[in-house]
C-alpha cells in the first residue's frame, strides 16, 4: 500500500509538471484548500501579502494563531488531533486540495487516506513548480 501511494504521488506530480515532455509551471493561486465541513482554508498563492494565502503569516489562512489556518497547531485544521486536520495521522476528513476548483487530493499526513498528499510534499511542489 505504501509503495502504491508513493507511485501515485510520483505520477500525480509528473502529470502536473510536464506536458509533452516539457516542464510546466502553474499559477499557485489556482490551488486552494477547503475542509470537508465546507470551511475555506485558503489559497496557495505564493504572494505572502495576499489576504487569502496560506503563505501570509498575518492573514486568516496563514497565521499560526488563526482558527482557519492549517498552520495553527490548536485549530481543527492544523492540530495533531483534529479530524479535519492536515497534520493528524489518524484524520479521516483532512482538507481537500482543489486545482482550478476541482478536487485532486487530500492534504494529510494520514497515509491511509485515498489520494493523500503529504502537506510538506505539497508545499514543496507549490514552491518549486508554481509562480
Amino acid at each position: 500500500m505504501k509503495n502504491i501511494l508513493k507511485l501515485y504521488l510520483v505520477l500525480f506530480f509528473i502529470s502536473l509538471s510536464s506536458v509533452n515532455g516539457l516542464a510546466q509551471t502553474y499559477n499557485s493561486a489556482d490551488f486552494t484548500l477547503v475542509s470537508p465541513d465546507g470551511t475555506f482554508l485558503g489559497s496557495c498563492n505564493l504572494n505572502q501579502y495576499e489576504s487569502n494565502s496560506i503563505f501570509n503569516k498575518y492573514g486568516n489562512y496563514g497565521s499560526k494563531y488563526s482558527s482557519t489556518s492549517i498552520w495553527n497547531e490548536y485549530s481543527p485544521y492544523g492540530s495533531q488531533y483534529g479530524d479535519y486536520s492536515a497534520f493528524n495521522k489518524y484524520a479521516t476528513n483532512p482538507p481537500i486540495i482543489l486545482y482550478q476548483g476541482n478536487p485532486i487530493g487530500r492534504l494529510t499526513v494520514n497515509k491511509l487516506i485515498d489520494k493523500a498528499i503529504n502537506p510538506y510534499t505539497f508545499i514543496g511542489f507549490i514552491r518549486d513548480k508554481t509562480y
